[in-house]
């Protein structure tokens, strides 16, 4: 793995794990009831620089581009059950 590779994965898991951890406070705010449903309702609803989903919007359109969504999926669905379990 070259030094360009690793600092590639590095971002982009940390890019994974904000995302999921945003995604999940997201479901929680807005009860929610999937990972796909707090996309799209991030994507629908968030179009001021001052709402709370709007830097969520942009870590999603990141996301996409760089083609890691269904790694997002997964990792929320991850951090949703572990924070079911905690309660």
């Amino acid at each position: 793995m070259t030094l360009r590779s690793f600092f590639k994965y590095h971002h982009n898991q940390k890019m994974i794990e904000l995302l999921a951890v945003e995604l999940s406070e997201v479901i929680e705010r807005r009860h929610l009831d999937s990972v796909q449903s707090a996309i799209v309702y991030v994507q629908d609803h968030a179009f001021f620089p001052n709402d709370r989903d709007y830097q969520v919007k942009l870590h999603i359109d990141d996301c996409m581009a760089m083609d890691i969504l269904p790694l997002v999926e997964k990792e929320t669905t991850t951090v949703c059950q572990s924070l079911a379990k905690a309660r």
